[in-house]
């Protein structure tokens, strides 16, 4: 299959969170001898040795905006009027120039579908059905962000723009998410077809180290927004009662009293690896929408499973249909239950490396990302 991927980022210094996931599904696509033609919608066009690619078309736009809003601190439905802006800018001038774009490539490349990637719906409006009316193509939409990029989310989780204001979904074949609970929202949205694809994992990328210990306990995420409740009772407050252990944070967004946890800072993409490695137990902390709704998958506990980490989880519905609780992962209710779940596997060597071993095990039967490239050329085939 010849696909057209038109993607949020593939420029991990962008600091999208869904890029890693995008370079092992994209990679595992490839492999399985598909072939790849990639636009980024965000960034500059990164080559690799799995894919071709286009330059973005509004390169220095997208780029100018990232950075304004970044300085500005704009978010959707802010007093200083975003989304009134990115409106403006796109049907006047963005939008214009990827339907050009997008037209000069399907008619040179002839591919058999064009896979939207998190691009903001709202800014790509018209462009879906002009590739069908033209060119007679499908057109499928992967949205990786779910369920917390929905409209009423949206604006406490701090994205710059509500990319569902005034989208018409009903232009695309058919909708993939990384959340099954999420099917009936969109469908009332107007989404037609929609399939739930999860997140997973690279075994090669993501294998376990041989390291001394440095830590404990520790968690790495990208702000502590949505998490606050869950980050209390699984670090905080363990932290101040287990005086004889020591716990960590990574990542930024954390302006949160962590007590005496460390704070390690941003740890690179490539660092990732040596930081869980060198770790006891590692955590998953999701956010409130991730928790609440059903399967809605996120890349953490796949990853630290890969890599035969010993995890604990906050309570996330639907954890449990990934993983076996409480022989291939643990998930602690509250606080009490989180600090005797420490207490009995810090003691316990033996049995927190049999925790990751298993886990790893479940990762290469299930959850690798060769199984939801599978999944998603499946999906695409039904469109063809």
């Amino acid at each position: 299959m010849r696909i057209l991927s038109v993607i949020s980022s593939i420029d991990l210094k962008e600091g999208m969170g869904c890029t890693p996931a995008w370079w092992q599904l994209h990679k595992a696509l490839h492999e399985q001898g598909h072939e790849l033609i990639l636009t980024p919608y965000l960034g500059a066009d990164i080559e690799s040795l799995w894919w071709r690619t286009y330059e973005n078309p509004c390169y220095w736009e997208s780029k100018l905006y990232k950075r304004v809003s970044d300085w500005l601190d704009l978010s959707a439905g802010s007093e200083k009027g975003t989304d009134g802006l990115v409106d403006t800018v796109t049907d006047l001038w963005t939008k214009r120039k990827w339907e050009r774009h997008l037209d000069e490539i399907v008619t040179e490349e002839e591919p058999d579908v064009v896979l939207f990637s998190n691009v903001p719906l709202n800014q790509i409006g018209g462009v879906p059905g002009t590739l069908k009316r033209e060119h007679g193509i499908p057109t499928v939409f992967y949205d990786g962000d779910m369920p917390t990029i929905l409209p009423k989310y949206v604006e406490s989780r701090g994205f710059q723009f509500d990319y569902y204001d005034g989208a018409n979904l009903a232009e695309f074949d058919a909708f993939v998410v990384n959340s099954e609970g999420v099917t009936d929202e969109l469908e009332r949205m107007g989404a037609r077809n929609v399939h739930p694809l999860h997140y997973g994992a690279d075994p090669g990328l993501y294998q376990p180290v041989d390291l001394p210990y440095d830590h404990d306990v520790a968690f790495f995420g990208s702000g502590a927004s949505f998490r606050e409740e869950h980050t209390r009772n699984m670090i905080t407050e363990p932290a101040r009662q287990l005086r004889d252990r020591n716990f960590v944070v990574g990542g930024r967004g954390y302006d949160i009293d962590l007590g005496p946890v460390e704070r390690a800072g941003w740890i690179p993409i490539n660092g990732f690896r040596e930081f869980c490695g060198s770790v006891r137990i590692n955590l998953n902390i999701t956010r409130k929408g991730h928790r609440e709704v059903y399967k809605s998958s996120t890349s953490r506990p796949f990853e630290l499973a890969a890599m035969g980490c010993c995890v604990v989880s906050d309570p996330y519905n639907g954890l449990g249909e990934w993983f076996d609780i409480g022989d291939e992962m643990f998930v602690a209710e509250d606080q009490a239950e989180a600090i005797e779940l420490y207490e009995w596997l810090l003691d316990d060597d033996e049995e927190r490396e049999a925790v990751g071993r298993r886990a790893r095990e479940r990762v290469l039967e299930d959850h690798t990302f060769t199984d939801r490239a599978d999944r998603l050329v499946e999906v695409l085939g039904q469109y063809t």
